[in-house]
């Protein structure tokens, strides 16, 4: 066996293709290592510096690889040999001078050994490379653009993008990898869809990915949460809205669900058909209880129509939670955040109503966009310049704030703005979110309709109140301070 491999590395010196293949690797294998050495001690790094570490330069050494045997084989052929074997070897570097082909054996052999170590690294480190959120946001800059913005600040921040759209198990990422091929070649020739359609639907089940680290059908009971609004006067007046959520849920087998999370335990099953791309217009829902019963909600009217539903979905944690880390918040929201935040300063008069002025417009471009947010300096210093005086350092932070929220949401070369994707966690208009299946209108044979009420999900204690009695109540029954 030796001899055999001695002798095949002999031979390599014979073929100038195989001595090409030879370079091709070893020229790969020196540039991995030394990106791989500067990606480890660099603070920074950029993402196309990614491509060349992990795949450009072990492309090379994988083409290298290929390119050796193939060289091998032609130089016997030309030597009149269709077989490569021990003796033909033998006879190919007869004519050649031992001792020189010892030395180049040796050297290639060495190299050999060294390259097969960082290639299995940079194999390795390729694989991690390509599952990294800077691979799918950084590297198809303007297509996934959008979507890495929202995520670097969404509360999934540190969980890499393939976690949820792949998740565990070879199955699903070979899957991944050949619709990520389709995708490559659409961004090569420009055919991409803009902006990005969804709901995405070849996403794997939640039960697959989100339920790896959430447990839904753990009985959370109920949450109170506090939504902080600020009115569009000269004051920015707080208004509070405060719910008492019932997550719900269930803990074991025979305890009947309820609350929101009664959709998600695995022994009942929520189903809906819609007749739109977006699942939208929903006009039928299934439920299909642990014992086998089963109950169907139809749209009125769409039973005697003819138009056939587009799709027909299994219900999980998405269908509710579709913007978790991903969200894009319209301007009156964003507004809300940053004043809450402190980000920008509310007690600078009318800054709410000046800032949706100039954020909730239709720009053409993103450097339109910085200068029409700009302008909002010269309102103050032109229209109300004794404010200008009192808070012109926090109108300029604002105007900074302004920026980086209208930059999150809207990107103009991806036809995306406030509204291109709705979030269907609320219900901010009569037909989004909770009420596509939750109305008067979707009813079963014997016309009882789907329990629509506000307090299906929640109580409210109060709404738009600047000064809610349960502030009240917990402070001087409690002492406790929910702001």
């Amino acid at each position: 066996m030796l001899r055999a491999i001695k002798l095949l590395l002999m031979l390599l010196s014979r073929s100038k293709l195989s001595v090409f293949g030879v370079a091709l690797v070893n020229t790969g294998v020196l540039f991995t290592a030394f990106l791989i050495w500067h990606s480890e001690t660099t603070p920074t790094e950029s993402p196309y510096m990614g491509i060349f570490s992990y795949n450009v330069f072990p492309g090379m050494v994988a083409a290298g690889l290929v390119v050796i045997p193939v060289g091998l084989y032609l130089a016997a052929r030309r030597e009149g040999y269709t077989r490569l074997t021990i003796s033909s070897i033998e006879k190919l570097v007869e004519s050649t001078e031992l001792p020189v082909i010892k030395r180049v054996a040796l050297v290639i052999g060495f190299l050999t050994v060294v390259n097969l170590f960082i290639f299995s690294i940079a194999t390795y480190e390729s694989y991690h490379y390509m599952e990294s959120s800077e691979f799918c946001g950084l590297v198809c800059h303007m297509v996934m653009e959008p979507e890495y913005t929202t995520h670097s600040i969404s509360s999934h921040a540190g969980v890499e993008c393939t976690e949820c759209h792949i998740g565990p198990g070879a199955s699903w990422y070979v899957k991944a990898k050949i619709s990520g091929s389709r995708q490559l070649m659409a961004v090569g020739l420009q055919t991409y869809p803009r902006p990005i359609p969804t709901p995405v639907e070849n996403l794997r089940p939640a039960w697959d990915t989100c339920e790896q680290c959430h447990n839904p059908h753990y009985f959370q009971g109920n949450h109170i949460k506090v939504i902080k609004h600020y009115a569009p006067d000269k004051a920015n007046s707080i208004r509070y809205t405060i719910l008492n959520l019932r997550i719900g849920g269930v803990e074991e087998v025979g305890r009947r669900p309820e609350g929101i999370h009664w959709h998600a335990p695995p022994w009942t099953r929520v189903s809906f058909k819609a007749i739109d791309e977006e699942w939208d217009e929903v006009v039928e829902v299934s439920v299909t209880e642990a014992n086998g019963k089963q109950t169907t909600w139809t749209r009125i009217g769409y039973s005697d129509s003819e138009v056939q539903p587009a799709h027909e979905r299994i219900m999980d944690c998405v269908d509710c939670h579709n913007r978790t880390a991903h969200h894009f918040p319209p301007p009156e929201e964003a507004m809300d955040g940053a004043l809450t935040k402190g980000e920008i300063d509310s007690d600078i008069p009318w800054i709410k109503t000046e800032a949706l002025d100039v954020l909730d417009v239709s720009y053409a471009s993103t450097e339109e966009a910085m200068l029409g947010i700009q302008s909002l300096a010269e309102t103050y210093r032109d229209e109300m310049p004794l404010t200008w005086l009192q808070h012109r350092q926090g109108i300029l932070q604002a105007i900074d704030v302004l920026k980086n929220i209208w930059s999150t949401s809207v990107h103009p070369e991806m036809n995306i703005n406030w509204r291109t994707y709705k979030s269907r966690l609320t219900h901010t208009d009569t037909h989004g979110g909770c009420f596509r299946c939750h109305n008067e209108e979707m009813v079963t044979e014997d016309g009882t309709a789907l329990e629509s009420g506000c307090e299906t999900c929640h109580y409210v204690l109060s709404e738009d109140d600047p000064a809610p009695e349960v502030f009240e109540c917990l402070h001087r029954e409690r002492g406790v301070d929910l702001f």
